[in-house]
């Protein structure tokens, strides 16, 4: 549930600082704090379940981006697998090769995969 908080958190401010400050956001800082969060949820869950680093990483590292861009694209009123100018270099990589269903897809996918692993590994950690 921490995550998902941070998430949410963090798609407010890219909506803010696109859509308000009418700015690209810097996509270096946000990754710095994105890894600070996770290595800080990190450190809460991994303190309350030891030994369990591989189910952390993939969780943090596999329920980012789906709902992410599925609350940023909404906040926006933009379709759920939109990428435009704003977007982050991966976001960027995926308009240029036209592989924007395919990329939406793999992040449910890969999304369900976390709750997969959570609902295994952590079941009371929600």
């Amino acid at each position: 549930m921490i995550w998902l908080l941070y998430i949410i958190a963090d798609a407010i401010a890219n909506w803010f600082i696109i859509e308000r400050m009418h700015k690209r956001p810097d996509y270096l800082i946000l990754f710095l704090i994105r890894g600070g969060a996770a290595i800080l949820y990190g450190a809460i869950v991994l303190h309350t379940v030891p030994g369990q680093f591989l189910w952390w990483f993939i969780t943090v590292t596999f329920s980012f981006a789906f709902p992410f861009n599925l609350l940023l694209n909404r906040m926006r009123g933009r379709a759920l697998d939109y990428y435009g100018a704003e977007s982050g270099i991966i976001d960027r990589w995926v308009v240029k090769h036209k592989l924007h269903g395919a990329y939406f897809i793999t992040t449910i996918v890969m999304f369900v995969m976390a709750v997969i692993v959570r609902i295994i590994f952590w079941p009371g950690l929600w």
